[in-house]
């Protein structure tokens, strides 16, 4: 539902953010898209930079924190946080009844993209130069965050 949807806005680049006429309701779509980021392993600001949204909302934020063309960028903010807001709401819900219904295969989707935005990160920063003593502080990190995680996990038990 939500890869067919993206193909109605610009996939990558930047776009240009009018928050009249269609462009609020592209807007306001941007922002419910983006809510997604409640589904772990989904990254709001990674669907943002795939639609091409994610510079321009900074730059908007930008200005209006520096008071240029406040007005305009307010109305921005407030179009998107209305789309964040209202698919919060809906995909919560949406959630909790695919939870209640299918408990075994929503899990099993949240491991799917868990996992999978672990394997993308893999890939990413196998792309860095990093130096020895970078990987053996980026492992001994891993351990311990997984060590806490587990800690933690083993103690709600």
């Amino acid at each position: 539902m939500y890869v067919e949807s993206l193909s109605f806005f610009k996939a990558g680049g930047n776009v240009a953010i009018n928050p009249m006429g269609i462009g609020a309701l592209k807007l306001l779509g941007v922002g419910f898209i983006s809510s997604m980021m409640i589904v772990p392993g989904v990254s709001g600001s990674a669907l943002l930079v795939v639609m091409g949204y994610f510079e321009p909302l900074l730059e908007v934020i930008t200005s209006a924190i520096k008071f240029q063309d406040f007005w305009t960028n307010v109305l921005i903010v407030v179009i998107f946080g209305v789309g964040m807001l209202l698919g919060f709401i809906i995909l919560s819900k949406i959630i909790e009844k695919l939870m209640e219904k299918f408990p075994v295969k929503s899990y099993f989707v949240i491991i799917g993209f868990v996992a999978a935005s672990v394997i993308n990160i893999f890939v990413e920063v196998l792309t860095f130069k990093v130096s020895i003593i970078e990987w053996i502080v980026a492992i001994l990190l891993f351990i311990l965050g997984f060590g806490v995680s587990y800690k933690f996990i083993k103690e709600e038990n």
